[in-house]
This record gives structure tokens, C-alpha cells and sequence, in this order.
């Protein structure tokens, strides 16, 4: 099947999303968006990072995504972590993490032993504090030209979800600390010592979707 859609409306990730049912298709819209964003990876050795599995507390349910991505790169790696434990049969390329998406120790383990990645993808608590957490724990370990894509990030507005109506709490901090480590050389011309990250001359890009953001590493 190529990958050009062509007539047909549908790509290639979508229809797997369907075959493995995951919500990344129908709950939302997203494989359309990864489709465009993860075709040029497609037949490459990447490694992937998936936070959260799916199936909430249920130790025999999720792990559709994953099964996803493992059909879409053929010759990729897979990691999934989760805070609850998982008891799936995968692709035995795909391997699955016990640990908090927020806990800096389980997640440089996790790194140390499955990275670095070319591909990570925030689709765990979304909590806007974990979601900041995670990523600047995680977006340093990137490989070079490497993507980070935070999922669901609409709970930046929801304040039951840790979230603010008034100025989208950390999650909106963080894409406007991304957009000034997108400018940090402008910024000295007028700030000698800008408080920016570390990761500051990582970030190449930055884009926001319906309820994604996108980031891309040197």
C-alpha cells in the first residue's frame, strides 16, 4: 500500500490505529497529524517512548498504540511506560516500564537502557505538572532532528485537571519557555544571563496543533 493517500481519505497510520483500536484515531484525530509529522521516520531504526500504555488500572488492557507504532516502523524500538503495572503480549520489539512519568531516577534508567530516542510522545497522566516534568526531564535525552509531541494538552485549561481557564497554567509556561529558548540569542542581546533551560539551544522548532504540541530537537 503507499503511503500517498491519494483517493483514498484514509492513511496508512489511521488504518492501523482502527486495526489495533486505539483512541489516537476516533476519541481523537491525531494519526493524521503523526501520519504527515512521522512519514520521512517510517523505514528507519528509530527508538520510541510512549508515556502511558492505555487500559487505565487494568493490568491485561492497553498497549494499542503501541502495537500501532510497532506496525508503522517496522524497524523500529519501543518503549511504553506506565504507572500501573502491565501484563500484555506486544511485538517483541516493544518493551513496558513500571514508574511515574514525573520521577527523575525510573525515568534515567529508563533512558539509560532504551535510549536515546528518536521519538517521544507524552500521552500519560496529563496533568499539566507531570506533562512539564516529563519534559524537561526527557526532551534533553533527545537525539539530534529528534520529536517530542505532548498529547491531550487542552487540560492546560481545565483547572480539575491542574489546569487554568485564565492563562492555561504550566503547560502554556512551558510552550513560552519553549518559544524563548527558540530566541535565546536575541534574548541576550538584551539579557546577558536569561533565565532559560539548559536544553535552551535544543529547541529547532516548535508548533501547536488541536490539542498537540510538537517540539523538535538539533
Amino acid at each position: 500500500m503507499s503511503d500517498s493517500q491519494g483517493e483514498d481519505p484514509v492513511d496508512p497510520l489511521t488504518r492501523l490505529a482502527i486495526k489495533h483500536g486505539t483512541d489516537k484515531w476516533g476519541a481523537h484525530f491525531y494519526t493524521p497529524l503523526y501520519h504527515s509529522l512521522f512519514l520521512p521516520l517510517r523505514n528507519r531504526a528509530i527508538r520510541l517512548l510512549e508515556i502511558g500504555v492505555g487500559g487505565s488500572e487494568f493490568q491485561t488492557i492497553g498497549g494499542a498504540s503501541l502495537a500501532m507504532w510497532a506496525e508503522y516502523f517496522p524497524y523500529g524500538l519501543f518503549t511504553g511506560i506506565d504507572i500501573a503495572e502491565k501484563r500484555l503480549t506486544l511485538d517483541p520489539r516493544i518493551k513496558l516500564f513500571r514508574g511515574s512519568q514525573d520521577d527523575p531516577i525510573f525515568l534515567k534508567n529508563v533512558c539509560a537502557e532504551r535510549g536515546p530516542f528518536d521519538v517521544i510522545i507524552d500521552d500519560g497522566s496529563h496533568t499539566p505538572k507531570h506533562v512539564v516534568a516529563s519534559f524537561n526531564l526527557l526532551f534533553p535525552s533527545l537525539l539530534d532532528g529528534g520529536l517530542y509531541v505532548i498529547e491531550d494538552m487542552q487540560t492546560a485549561f481545565w483547572p480539575l485537571s491542574g489546569g487554568s481557564m485564565i492563562h492555561g497554567g504550566e503547560i502554556m509556561k512551558l510552550a513560552r519557555t519553549i518559544i524563548e529558548c527558540l530566541n535565546h540569542a536575541e534574548i541576550a542581546v538584551v539579557d546577558r544571563s536569561p533565565s532559560l533551560p539548559a536544553f535552551a539551544h535544543q529547541i529547532k522548532s516548535f508548533r501547536a496543533f488541536h490539542n498537540v504540541l510538537y517540539q523538535s530537537s538539533h
